[in-house]
């Protein structure tokens, strides 16, 4: 493993942290590491860009880094938060909407130079931290989680923000 695989390590650290956190009721603490994953997540591709070292390794340790970070903690968390069954089943939406997202990346990513397809899965990492920070209900929780679900899947040109 070089650099930026670490890197790209503490992204799933901070998803998993989130994750323990959220179960164990610490909603701010769990929306605050699900940022810093966001944070770990923009620097770890830059920082192999700027070692000239990226990998094939490092790309697919990334996805399953950002899945678990921006997709399962997120539906964790809501869970765990929001404590409604039919909000709960609906948050599912979000790993494996994002799942098809990363997947579709991964095969596509040769192809799309400076721009992706779908909205990154990242988006989760700042959108459900900030419906636990802004305490918004579950009813537009549960709008949130349907327009993140449907835009990872679109197939819609997104600029890449980090190149």
């Amino acid at each position: 493993m070089k650099l930026p695989d670490y890197v790209t390590c503490l992204n799933l650290v901070a998803g998993l942290l989130s994750i323990y956190s959220a179960i164990h009721g610490y909603f701010m603490t769990a929306a605050v590491l699900l940022l810093l994953g966001v944070f770990f997540d923009a620097i770890d591709g830059y920082v192999a860009r700027r070692m000239h070292i990226e990998s094939k390794f490092g790309a697919e340790l990334d996805s399953l880094a950002d899945l678990v970070t921006f997709g399962v903690a997120p539906m964790v968390l809501v869970t765990a938060h929001y404590n409604t069954p039919w909000l709960s089943l609906l948050a599912i939406l979000l790993p494996v909407c994002g799942a098809l997202r990363l997947a579709r990346h991964n095969i596509n990513r040769h192809l799309t130079k400076g721009y992706l397809i779908g909205l990154p899965i990242t988006v989760s990492g700042v959108t459900v931290p900030l419906l636990i920070v802004l305490q918004l209900n579950k009813n537009i929780a549960a709008a949130v989680i349907v327009a993140l679900s449907i835009f990872y899947v679109s197939t819609r040109r997104v600029n890449k923000l980090l190149h």
